[in-house]
């Protein structure tokens, strides 16, 4: 088999000390699945990239413990409503003793007053004023039926035993959460912050004379003490990592030229048949690069490459955008483009297909099963993208 040159261009944010970490898993990975290849870079990142100090990066608000935990427990509630009310139907190791008959104080209250206060709903003068007030009224009783509906309700206060007064919160707060989800997905969305939330589980358990000092169990604790050592610090990284990555895609308008010609001279240098390889943004500029090549902009210059394959590409959605600076949205692929594999991850959210944009052959979807912003470099680690560039380069 004849060995041609992968040549790798990587993606957003990327500079030559993180870049050659990323070199050495490239090779380490065209050594194991034994690809007729040696490996080039492009590396463009320290010539055109931005430089990012991070003064601009907002300081955190400034929160009591309490504060910040009730602000990530309504962020937790709101993908999940439920959480709570399943953990409550959970049966304890020792059920509460009580006598034949007898029914539990947090039973009492959702028999004697919980669940019968939706036949009630227009009187409770306070709770429709609040809703109101905030334009959500349309918001609280599809919530209401949705979270009764699932059954567990009952279910956490038959297993509450005598704690009525926690469970009730607990279940104020599942609506709420579900006002909260459904009002984010809804046709024009609308936010509900945590400090309306808190106001109508308020409103609720004083209405069902359920009021309490607050939610002082395990879980609250738990997101206290994850804010102070968890949540906020992978935020302050999360944006330190962002904010560059926006930046070169933003400067790439500006300067994308320069990029692709940058490249096109690695390729020049390179003698024999060439497989493209890029990241993230190293991506778009390989594939506008290609594009001009092959709309007769660069004439055989680069005729040597035969294959483009791109991971965690934002081309397709720049091309929807309308942003592209080679390729006008409803022009179709020039002749001649050379065979293309685009590798997207769903966990990735600055991936995106390509097949259904350009017509193309279908795409490769991978999995790392990671966060988005691990996901998006995750690509070089996964034998589902090195099967897929082996099957193309044979």
């Amino acid at each position: 088999m004849t060995r041609s040159t992968l040549l790798f261009v990587h993606g957003t944010g990327v500079r030559s000390e993180s870049y050659a970490l990323t070199l050495k898993q490239v090779d380490s990975k065209v050594a194991e699945f034994h690809l007729p290849c040696t490996v080039e870079n492009s590396e463009w990142g320290d010539v055109y990239g931005i430089d990012f100090e991070g003064l601009s990066l907002p300081d955190p608000p400034k929160r009591s413990e309490e504060e910040e935990a009730q602000a990530y427990r309504w962020e937790y509630l709101q993908v999940d409503p439920l959480f709570d009310l399943r953990l409550w139907c959970t049966p304890a190791a020792e059920p509460p003793k009580k006598m034949l008959g007898a029914k539990s104080v947090a039973s009492e209250a959702w028999e004697g007053s919980v669940s019968k206060y939706i036949s009630s709903y227009e009187k409770r003068v306070a709770l429709i004023e609040l809703l109101q007030h905030n334009q959500i009224d349309g918001f609280f009783l599809p919530a209401w039926n949705k979270v009764v509906l699932t059954g567990l309700p009952k279910e956490a206060f038959a297993a509450a035993g005598d704690d009525g007064a926690a469970v009730s919160r607990v279940f104020a707060e599942a609506v709420v959460a579900q006002m909260m989800h459904d009002a984010a997905a809804a046709q024009h969305p609308v936010a509900i912050s945590p400090r309306i939330g808190a106001k109508i589980v308020t409103v609720l358990l004083f209405d069902w004379n359920q009021a309490t000092k607050g939610l002082k169990d395990l879980f609250f604790r738990f997101f206290g003490s994850a804010t102070k050592t968890i949540v906020r610090p992978l935020r302050a990284g999360a944006s330190r990592a962002i904010a560059p990555a926006i930046g070169d895609i933003l400067n790439y308008q500006a300067v994308g030229h320069h990029i692709r010609e940058l490249i096109r001279k690695k390729i020049d240098s390179i003698p024999g048949d060439i497989f493209v390889l890029g990241h993230s943004l190293g991506g778009i500029a390989c594939f506008e690069m290609m594009v001009e090549a092959r709309s007769g902009h660069d004439g055989d210059r680069l005729s040597s490459v035969r294959g483009l394959i791109t991971a965690g590409s934002q081309a397709p959605l720049l091309y929807e955008f309308d942003a592209l600076q080679t390729l006008r949205k409803g022009k179709s692929l020039p002749v001649g483009f050379p065979k293309w594999l685009n590798i997207y991850d769903e966990n990735d959210l600055l991936s995106y297909r390509a097949d259904r944009v350009f017509n193309v052959q279908a795409d490769m979807q991978v999995d790392s099963m990671l966060p988005p912003l691990e996901a998006h470099s995750a690509y070089w680690k996964l034998d589902q993208t090195w099967n897929a560039i082996a099957d193309m380069m044979k």
